[in-house]
């Protein structure tokens, strides 16, 4: 995922304030169906290496995020190869970084050519005082209350409308055991930034007012805009904790919010997604998530994407893998033969996206029992965990749950 950023020539206008210099060409973008290369997913590989890391440490929480976290474990395990293309699902949560970087490419591309239009961009940031962890959710219901008051105001004034994009963020500060909680803000105009942060100072009077902030946007600014809501990290079980508290309460919350804007992008990414490969050989391949070499691996044992980010922690494994050289399966030339067909190919692909309905169909009826099922994410089935040797196939851990027939 990768913006070309060119900064336009600067001038000044009338109050003297120079006009922001924006993104001018969107390049590349990682989204659903457009081409792309091997590249790509070297640097999605790296994401999913570090989601793993960062799963393992909340799965070992037992959290009420329990099973969803789970849910990301899989993410994007088993990649489905029709020709040169590659079909996976999703898990759309907001801890998981693979999900991440496609959410980011989607904002910046919805919102983007709104953003351009502005004559006058600025970056507002505003925040309240540290919350403790048994606080956050509810200052962050007061915070969300208190920005739609704002803009509701700034909406029936007669001399000026505040345009713009609001994003919720929060970080950690682990000396202190709290939880800062703050909101960027993209604004058309100098006038309308100065009177949000007053706006926002008189429904937070303890904020400090040193730490709201008002500066011209620029390229460093719509980066900060569009990442992840929260540092995805977790260097220990205190930081795991935290992440899970913030996760907690920012659970079915809106981080981004368009303002004054008719344009809406929805946060959540598409569970089923597939990409054509420009520079992969045609074939019909499955390759499987191994997090020891941090790569997919083929049934031949090839790596997809050659990555080595295990080399980087000092405990990783020292060997590595071959790299893929996939090869056209040949035509058939008798009896006996299998044939390559485009039917059985799309058949293929058609029942990926099935098995992926009867799992969300076993996660919703789970909801209501105790035992553990698990899904099979080449057959649809579900299976009982306890009657399942998990070292022999492909599983998904779905929920507790009734026996689903």
């Amino acid at each position: 995922m990768r913006a070309k950023l060119i900064k336009k020539s600067s001038s000044c206008n009338n109050s003297g304030q120079k006009n922001v210099p924006l993104l001018d060409t969107l390049a590349q973008l990682e989204t659903g169906t457009e081409n792309q290369s091997v590249t790509s997913y070297y640097k999605r590989a790296v994401a999913k290496y570090q989601t793993q890391k960062l799963v393992y440490r909340l799965i070992d929480l037992h959290s009420d995020l329990y099973e969803s976290y789970w849910m990301t474990k899989y993410c994007s395990s088993v990649l489905l190869q029709h020709d040169k293309t590659l079909t996976s699902t999703y898990c759309n949560n907001r801890w998981c970084i693979v999900c991440n970087r496609i959410r980011t490419a989607k904002l910046i591309k919805g919102y983007l050519p709104e953003i351009k239009k502005f004559k006058d961009p600025q970056f507002v940031t505003t925040t309240i005082v540290n919350t403790p962890p048994d606080g956050l959710k509810t200052a962050l219901n007061e915070m969300i209350r208190i920005s739609s008051k704002i803009n509701n105001t700034f909406r029936r004034r007669k001399d000026f409308h505040i345009t713009g994009l609001r994003k919720i963020e929060c970080t950690y500060n682990k000396e202190e055991n709290s939880y800062h909680l703050h909101i960027h803000w993209i604004v058309d105009g100098i006038v309308p930034a100065k009177a949000l942060v007053k706006a926002w100072l008189s429904n937070f009077p303890d904020a400090n007012r040193a730490g709201q902030d008002i500066r011209p946007a620029d390229e460093k600014s719509l980066i900060e805009m569009f990442k992840y809501a929260t540092k995805l990290v977790a260097k220990d079980n205190q930081e795991a904790r935290a992440l899970d508290v913030i996760f907690s309460a920012f659970k079915r919350k809106r981080v981004f919010q368009p303002i004054g804007m008719r344009r809406y992008v929805s946060e959540d990414i598409d569970e089923v997604q597939s990409q054509e490969i420009k520079d992969l050989k045609v074939a019909v391949d499955t390759w499987v998530w191994k997090q020891e070499v941090s790569d997919w691996i083929n049934l031949s044992g090839e790596g997809l994407t050659g990555c080595q980010e295990y080399r980087k922690d000092e405990k990783g494994p020292c060997h590595s893998i071959t790299q893929p050289e996939i090869v056209a399966p040949e035509p058939s030339c008798g009896v006996g033969n299998e044939v390559f067909d485009q039917d059985r190919q799309e058949r293929a692909i058609s029942d990926f996206a099935e098995d992926r309905i009867r799992t969300i169909e076993a996660f919703e009826a789970g909801e209501r029992g105790k035992k553990k099922l698990i899904c099979n994410l080449n057959t649809g089935q579900i299976y009982d965990y306890q009657k399942v040797n998990i070292e022999k196939d492909i599983l998904y851990m779905v929920t507790d749950s009734e026996p689903v027939t």
